[in-house]
C-alpha cells in the first residue's frame, strides 16, 4: 500500500534537515592544504635523492642499498599519491562546499522556515533487495499489494538509525514540499516479513550503471516480475515454475 500526503515537518524531521545543513564540510584553508602538500613533496624529493645517491654512487649500489631500493620506491610512490590527493581533495571539497553554500543551503533554510513535508507512506509484506555494487547503494522493490511495486535505488535510502529494521514493513520517505529535498527514510518497528536478497552479480551488467527505472517509481507487477523485467534469469525461472 502506498499513500501520498502533505503535513508539517515533525521535530525528528527538522533535526534531520538541520544535521545535514550543519554537516557540510567546511572549505579547507589554502594554507593547510599547502602545508600538507609540502610535507609529501618533501618526502618524495628525499626518496628521489636517496634513490639517486644509492643508484649512481661510485662503484655502484651496495648490497644493502639494493635491499632498500624497493622500500624507497614504495614510499616515494605513496608520497606522490598523497601529494596529488591533497590537492584534488581540496579542489573537490571546496567546490562542493561553495556549491552547497550558494545553492543547497538556502533551499534547506527555506524548507525549515516553511515547515511543510511531502510524505510517501509505504506498507509492504514482501520486498526484493538487489545488493549494492561498491558504494552505489542497493535497489529495493517493495510489493504494494495491488499488482504494483515501488522501486527505490541509491545509498540515501537507508534510515539514520542503525538499529531500525530495513527494509521495513512500514516506512515513510519524507521530502520537503517546496524543493523536494530528501529529508530521510523513517521506518517502523518491524522488518518486511518476506525479503528476497539478490546479488548485483546476478543482474545483467547493463543494470549495474543504468538509471532506469528511476528511483521512487511505481512499476506494474510483483517484485519478482519486476526482477524479470530487469534481466534476472533466476527470477524468470522461478515465475515459470510457480505458473506450472
Amino acid at each position: 500500500m502506498l499513500q501520498i500526503l502533505e503535513r508539517p515537518l515533525s521535530d525528528r524531521e527538522r533535526q534531520s534537515l538541520t544535521r545535514t545543513l550543519e554537516a557540510v564540510p567546511r572549505i579547507t584553508s589554502l594554507g593547510t592544504t599547502l602545508r600538507w602538500f609540502a610535507i609529501w613533496v618533501s618526502l618524495l624529493a628525499l626518496c628521489l635523492f636517496l634513490f639517486g645517491v644509492g643508484l649512481f654512487r661510485e662503484g655502484g649500489p651496495t648490497g644493502l642499498w639494493m635491499v632498500l631500493i624497493p622500500v624507497v620506491v614504495i614510499v616515494g610512490i605513496g608520497a606522490f599519491y598523497l601529494a596529488c590527493l591533497v590537492i584534488s581533495s581540496h579542489i573537490h571539497w571546496s567546490r562542493y562546499a561553495k556549491r552547497f553554500a550558494l545553492e543547497d543551503a538556502p533551499a534547506f533554510r527555506a524548507a525549515l522556515e516553511k515547515g511543510e513535508a511531502y510524505v510517501c507512506q509505504v506498507k509492504s509484506e514482501s520486498a526484493v533487495v538487489i545488493q549494492q555494487f561498491e558504494d552505489e547503494g542497493s535497489a529495493y522493490i517493495f510489493d504494494l499489494g495491488d499488482g504494483t511495486s515501488l522501486y527505490l535505488r541509491g545509498q540515501w535510502y537507508f534510515p539514520d538509525d542503525d538499529d531500525a529494521p530495513w527494509p521495513a514493513r512500514d516506512f515513510e520517505i519524507v521530502r520537503t514540499a517546496p524543493k523536494g529535498i530528501l529529508v530521510g527514510v523513517f521506518p517502523g518497528l518491524e522488518p518486511v516479513p518476506k525479503i528476497r536478497e539478490v546479488s548485483m552479480a546476478e543482474m545483467p551488467e547493463s543494470f549495474w550503471w543504468s538509471e532506469r527505472p528511476e528511483t521512487e517509481t511505481i512499476l506494474t507487477g510483483s517484485p519478482d516480475e519486476i526482477l524479470v523485467s530487469l534481466g534476472h534469469k533466476d527470477a524468470e525461472q522461478s515465475l515459470a515454475a510457480e505458473s506450472r
